[in-house]
C-alpha cells in the first residue's frame, strides 16, 4: 500500500527539448528586433 508511487505519463523530452529552444529563439529574436526597430524608429 504505497500511494507515494503513482504512475506518472511518459513524457517525450526531446520534444519538450526542441519545443522549449524553439520558444526560447522566437522569444530572443522577436526581443532583439523589437529592440532594432525602437533604435531605429529612436535615432
Amino acid at each position: 500500500m504505497t500511494h507515494e508511487n503513482e504512475p506518472t505519463p511518459p513524457v517525450p523530452h526531446q520534444s519538450m527539448r526542441w519545443t522549449e529552444v524553439l520558444l526560447h529563439w522566437t522569444i530572443f529574436i522577436g526581443l532583439m528586433t523589437a529592440l532594432i526597430g525602437g533604435a531605429a524608429l529612436l535615432f
